[in-house]
């Protein structure tokens, strides 16, 4: 563990992060600025800075395209967190109704139209992700969970769409949008640049989003919007809309498209969307995909996911920096994000399956969810619960071994573990009886390993 400048015992091996991080203080436009967070405003920042100066209701629109967020969604919601501990009043916004139009931002091709059913399936992962977050992170802070926490609103615009016709919409909010506008938006011109077009919904869009910052600016007084720059035209458009119908000014704040320092799109681990849901991305995968960011990514990365000070974070990369191989800021990172999304038991499994595979543990210590968890996606084998086999014939068969002949090499060289007991007789022979909840972990040298799963 190390101390940083503001006292904090900095510990990547800690699960019990509650009241772990420092209260915020100052204006939140200048934590969002110097934590690299704001990329943009729709007003001058002095004017955003005194806007926000006394509390505000800010909102944050999330479509239900997916059954909840992936970790490129956690941008806008550490701007709701930061907000929320700077005494705002987040507001999150689930597009039931423009999940069904479809944003055109940043595709080169439209959505494809989701059924009812589906839309209210993901609008429910969605809300229940976004309280546990906030949740989490008030418990990180003050040590305890705190019922206003989870009061944070998540509306669906589908509630104010439901009722309104066609005649009324295009009279209302239509006559105050001019065309040339609409096309000059860059999610408009880069669809029509690639000479596929855009569907008269898709270039609905904007209007519909506009008119959701509108609604909520009558109805909760909202004054600011945060989204992803590629979400700045979008934003734009509600604030012109809301200044010519109630003669008011509200703001909009943008954020960073996260990439990595190769300028790859950040949020894919082998191709696969990084998900904020347990069932979808487990806390171990969760963790270890943050465990595996770049050194050079890792410091701007502390500064949006994590709750750190600025100061403790520079703290962090420094000692890092001693020792790039202990992986010292990944894994703090990897720390802060998995307790902000799973809570200290998730974060609990996290540490619990790194440690069996990269620190040691004894499998047989594993619960079942460990061990599943741990090597759902290793190399292996299936079995029948009566089939027995020998050693040397299992690792060949799992992988691990090319030829029985290296496979009685590396029992000979004291290499080759069965549930982590070093097999001294290339004829054992393997049967149910050493199944762990349904496989047996086969391992050769310290760091590769498969399994035989015992089909039941």
């Amino acid at each position: 563990s190390s101390s940083s400048s503001s006292g904090m015992v900095v510990d990547p091996e800690r699960a019990d992060l509650a009241g772990s991080c420092p209260p915020a203080a100052g204006n939140v436009v200048a934590a969002l600025e110097e934590r690299g967070l704001l990329a943009d405003c729709t007003s001058g920042r002095e004017e955003v800075r005194a806007a926000l100066a006394s509390p505000r209701c800010v909102y944050a629109g999330f479509d239900p395209t997916a059954a909840t967020l992936h970790v490129g969604n956690l941008v806008p919601l550490m701007a709701l967190v930061h907000m929320f501990r700077h005494g705002h009043h987040p507001l999150a916004l689930v597009g039931g109704a423009t999940a069904r139009v479809g944003d055109p931002s940043g595709r080169t091709s439209e959505r494809t139209a989701l059924a009812q059913a589906e839309l209210q399936h993901n609008l429910q992962g969605i809300r229940r992700t976004i309280v546990r977050v906030l949740h989490n992170a008030h418990t990180l802070v003050y040590g305890h969970s705190d019922s206003t926490a989870d009061q944070v609103p998540v509306v669906d615009n589908y509630e104010w769409y439901q009722h309104m016709n066609v005649l009324d919409f295009v009279e209302s909010v239509g006559r105050h949008f001019r065309l040339q506008g609409m096309l000059a938006r860059d999610s408009v011109q880069n669809r029509l640049d690639t000479g596929k077009g855009m569907s008269f919904t898709e270039f609905s869009y904007q209007l519909f989003q506009a008119y959701d910052f509108l609604h909520l600016h009558r109805t909760r007084e909202c004054a600011v919007q945060v989204g992803g720059s590629d979400q700045w035209g979008n934003i734009l458009s509600g604030c012109d809309l809301v200044k010519r119908v109630c003669n008011t000014t509200v703001h909009g704040l943008t954020l960073p498209l996260v990439t990595t320092a190769t300028g790859e799109k950040f949020g894919k681990s082998a191709g696969n969307a990084v998900w904020l849901d347990a069932q979808l991305t487990s806390p171990y995968d969760l963790y270890q995909f943050f465990v595996r960011t770049h050194d050079d990514d890792v410091a701007r990365y502390l500064g949006y996911f994590s709750l750190l000070t600025v100061e403790d974070i520079a703290c962090v990369v420094a000692e890092h920096q001693r020792d790039c191989s202990r992986l010292w800021a990944q894994r703090v990172l990897a720390q802060q994000v998995t307790f902000l999304v799973h809570g200290q038991q998730g974060l609990e499994e996290a540490l619990s399956a790194t440690q069996a595979l990269f620190g040691g543990q004894d499998v047989h210590t594993l619960s079942e969810n460990e061990l599943r968890m741990r090597f759902r996606d290793a190399p292996g084998v299936e079995v029948a619960q009566s089939q027995q086999l020998q050693v040397v014939d299992a690792v060949v068969v799992a992988g691990l071994c090319q030829s029985k002949a290296e496979a009685r090499r590396a029992v000979a060289a004291g290499g080759l573990y069965v549930n982590d007991v070093r097999v001294s007789d290339p004829a054992m022979l393997l049967t149910h009886t050493h199944s762990l909840h349904g496989v047996t972990v086969l391992r050769k040298g310290k760091k590769n390993q498969a399994v035989l799963r015992w089909l039941s």
